[in-house]
């Protein structure tokens, strides 16, 4: 190739590069601003997780269904910072947006490791198909107001893969020890990393050349993984009384398969067995329960779901594993219906080949296993498109790795093509997050603290303090005030009805009210169904639905 097209081709990788960087940086922090005061369940767990190491309380930190990493750096981050509780949940998408870098620059780097290794296509072409592809997928599946650490999975997987393409051209025993401890990160911030991780392994293995490198680079990474996981696997199998490496695969069994509630199980189906520790159910209709636990958290009902399943036996159900694979396979195809445009394109593609086939010898291996093996894994329980976007991004990327066309200008204008439909999509994901803002504009709420902040700042003024027992009128899945107030839930009004209920039979309000205030409780929150009931007791909180009523004055 002439010296000067090579030149221009370089420069063209160069500006698609910063441009598709600029541009994924842009849509991050407005999806971050827009989603701010967003939050969610296992947010929460991880927030009070996170708070528990910190505090050296390792009874309720050490939990077998949430992983460590991300509670680790969420905690530190708010111990340093002592927020408001106006101000915690930005600063957590803060943090969240500094994931985002991080698994941005991972993909950077896997990118430079790609193009060094994929000559078929011109280098921008592949940056921008896989740019555009990493933008959309982190976008649409696994959103900056997500408060889960599939971000930091996401970030980890990417630079693993960019590691091991970088080992078949520099085999050191320094990449195979940073391999290992990538890994080791990789079980720390989710469970399903661990068996993925001999995934990675294999696949690292049979990139390199020599039985005898082999042994020794799976030997160097094992140990590694090894230091960087073993200690906590230990300290977990320690808390628990048992060899454990994590409950979230049984739970999410139990859960999806056998058909047990997320929370206040009471015992069975047939065969499942007692639980040890139960939630004392008050009143049916609505379901309300009061539920007493050794962890000073916000909702304890979730935050140790170990804890209440204690005495459960995960059975095979075989209709309840058909109903979950084909809910997996329905997640699958609406993924691929998100992508249909873009699978057809590659498809064309890959089918322009010319030569032999090689997809075990080159990069197509590393990125296209993992990706295969995780949808396989996730596929048999539970799908979620945050769990499999970054093995999304690593299928395109496996499939862009197998084109060997015959015609170049032609391969090179298709991909010019796909990546032009994913920015189209890639558009479609700021539906919301301008929504979002538009109706904060609008309302005078754009810079004020949102129906979570005000009620934990009514509840600090009237006198309500951090570790008070308090009662839910409504889900405690959803009373996210109480984590910013500090205060922990010991009874609530539970049932996904529950609300519309409430509002519309002045029964069920009388029977629940009754029963929430005679609950040990300092106070009672709930929202907008005190309004219905004429009782002078319930304080509105100003610019909210919400209402409390004091239950216990402190003297």
């Amino acid at each position: 190739m002439d010296l000067s097209v090579r030149r221009l081709l370089d420069s063209y990788q160069r500006h698609a590069t910063a441009a598709w960087l600029a541009l994924a940086v842009l849509l991050g922090s407005l999806q971050a601003f827009a989603f701010r005061y967003s939050m969610n369940p296992d947010g929460i767990a991880y927030l009070d997780m996170g708070d528990a190491y910190l505090r050296g309380d390792w009874a309720t930190a050490i939990r077998s269904h949430w992983s460590p990493l991300y509670a680790w750096l969420l905690g530190a981050v708010l111990r340093l910072a002592q927020p408001s509780p106006d101000l915690e949940f930005p600063l957590v998408h803060l943090v969240n947006l500094g994931i985002y870098g991080l698994a941005l620059g991972a993909f950077t780097f896997l990118m430079r490791e790609i193009v060094t290794s994929h000559t078929a296509l011109p280098a921008w072409a592949v940056v921008s198909v896989g740019f555009a592809a990493f933008v959309f997928c982190t976008m649409q599946y696994i959103p900056l107001g997500l408060v889960t650490p599939d971000l930091f999975v996401a970030a980890l997987v990417f630079v693993i893969c960019g590691v091991i393409l970088r080992m078949r051209h520099q085999p050191k025993r320094r990449c195979s020890a940073l391999l290992g401890a990538l890994l080791g990160l990789g079980y720390l911030a989710k469970a399903p990393m661990l068996p993925l991780a001999v995934v990675f392994l294999a696949a690292s293995a049979l990139s390199l050349g020599g039985r005898a490198g082999r042994l020794l680079h799976l030997g160097v990474a094992s140990v590694a993984l090894a230091v960087v996981a073993g200690p906590f696997i230990v300290l977990l199998s320690v808390a628990n009384g048992r060899p454990t490496v994590g409950d979230s695969a049984v739970l999410n069994y139990l859960w999806v398969i056998d058909g047990v509630p997320l929370v206040h199980w009471q015992g069975g189906p047939d065969g499942i067995g007692q639980p040890d520790h139960r939630s004392r159910q008050l009143l049916e209709v609505p379901p309300l329960f009061a539920f007493a636990s050794p962890f000073p958290v916000t909702y304890a009902a979730w935050y140790a779901p170990e804890y209440w399943f204690q005495g459960a036996t995960p059975v095979f159900v075989l209709d309840g594993q058909v109903r979950a694979i084909l809910g997996g396979l329905e997640v699958y195809a609406g993924l691929a219906s998100d992508l249909a445009v873009v699978l057809a394109l590659l498809a064309i593609l890959v089918s322009m080949h010319a030569g032999p086939w090689r997809v075990g010898v080159g990069p197509s291996l590393v990125l296209l296993a993992p990706a295969v093996v995780a949808f396989g894994i996730y596929g048999l329980v539970l799908v979620e498109g945050r769990y499999v976007a970054p093995f999304v991004v690593l299928l395109v990327l496996g499939l862009l790795t197998l084109v060997r066309a015959r015609n170049s200008a032609t391969a090179a204008r298709i991909s010019g093509l796909i990546a032009l439909v994913l920015l189209f999509q890639i558009g479609s994901t700021l539906v919301d997050p301008a929504r979002a803002l538009l109706s904060q504009g609008l309302h005078g709420r754009l810079l004020a603290p949102d129906d979570q902040a005000q009620v934990a700042l009514a509840l600090r003024a009237a006198d309500i303090r951090p570790g008070d027992a308090v009662a839910s009128g409504n889900r405690g899945f959803n009373a996210y005030w109480a984590r910013l107030a500090r205060v922990q839930i010991v009874a609530e009004v539970s049932g996904r009805e529950s609300a519309a209920l409430l509002d519309s039979d002045p029964a069920a309000r009388s029977a629940a009210q009754q029963v929430l205030l005679a609950q040990p409780v300092r106070v009672v929150v709930a929202r907008a169904w005190p309004a219905q009931t004429g009782d002078p007791g319930w304080i509105p909180i100003d610019a909210t639905d919400y209402f409390y009523h004091v239950v216990s004055p402190r003297p």
